[in-house]
């Protein structure tokens, strides 16, 4: 299966070049829709990227600005770890955006989890939460006021796309979401 998904890669150009090869089985996922939310099953036991360590992080070139960190691949062991190690590592030289796509089904140690979104959420530049995302952290107050809190012991900038609402140190900015196709 990883044979097909780097075939698509190549086809759409997709440098691929810093991805780790491993001798184990690609993650599988499946979607469905109930009642117009998306159910996930996936099958990630010892599969390529949760077995991934600290010695398959690849060095990254001053071409990589940014890097994206999300969802359950910060869940399971040993890969969430390491994602977190790569985080502490590159946030003093690049934009680190956070994507905590919280899938509570998924999540056998609901604290473990929390510290380590908490401690992610301090090193992100850019944290990206849904309406769902910042209820599971149960933290009291206001979004803004949430959001305020991690702020100030963060680093830059935080959104919620409940209609695009970012927050930074300073003032608050509103900005309507609209459609670009009807």
């Amino acid at each position: 299966m990883g044979d097909m998904l780097r075939h698509t890669l190549d086809a759409s150009g997709v440098d691929y070049s810093p991805s780790t090869r491993a001798p184990l089985p690609t993650t599988l996922a499946f979607v469905r829709l109930v009642g117009g939310q998306a159910r996930y099953t996936f099958y990630d036991e010892n599969s390529a990227g949760r077995m991934l360590t600290e010695n398959d992080l690849p060095t990254l070139g001053d071409d990589v600005s940014a890097v994206l960190f999300g969802c359950i691949s910060l869940i399971a062991e040993p890969c969430g770890s390491v994602y977190e190690a790569l985080m502490v590592r590159e946030a003093p030289r690049r934009v680190m955006f956070l994507d905590p796509n919280i899938r509570e089904i998924f999540i056998p140690d609901r604290q473990k989890h929390l510290a380590r979104m908490r401690r992610m959420i301090a090193l992100a530049d850019i944290v990206k939460l849904s309406d769902e995302d910042l209820a599971w952290f149960a933290e009291p107050g206001e979004e803004h006021e949430v959001i305020g809190r991690w702020l100030a012991r963060g680093r830059s900038s935080s959104w919620s796309p409940a209609a695009l609402t970012a927050l930074m140190p300073g003032p608050l900015i509103f900005i309507c979401m609209c459609p670009l196709f009807a």
